[in-house]
């Protein structure tokens, strides 16, 4: 249980986090799209490299959950298994 739960809370931070970068990487999107009427130049070269930063980390992020959805549905099953070992085990001994 107590895997289970650590598995379980670290799995909703990295979705929180995922969420902030999509949610900074949209803004960053809609501020970088350049009006006919400004004539300011804007650095492609680092409005690139942090897009594709933002982009791996949520790769990065993405897998990291994968891996951890798969641990909990692992210990989940482990878990289940052993409940019904238990329960089984008790049933048992209460008909002798």
């Amino acid at each position: 249980m107590a895997a289970l739960t650590r598995h379980g809370s670290t799995l909703h931070q990295l979705q929180a986090q995922e969420q902030k970068l999509a949610k900074k990487n949209k803004s960053k999107k809609r501020k970088q799209k350049p009006t006919a009427d400004d004539e300011t130049v804007v650095d492609s070269s680092t409005t690139q490299s942090s897009a594709e930063n933002d982009d791996e980390n949520i790769d990065l992020l993405k897998s990291k959950i994968k891996q951890t959805r798969e641990a909990v549905e692992e210990l989940t099953e482990l878990a289940d298994a052993l409940l019904f070992e238990g329960e089984s085990g008790c049933l048992r001994t209460n008909k002798i």
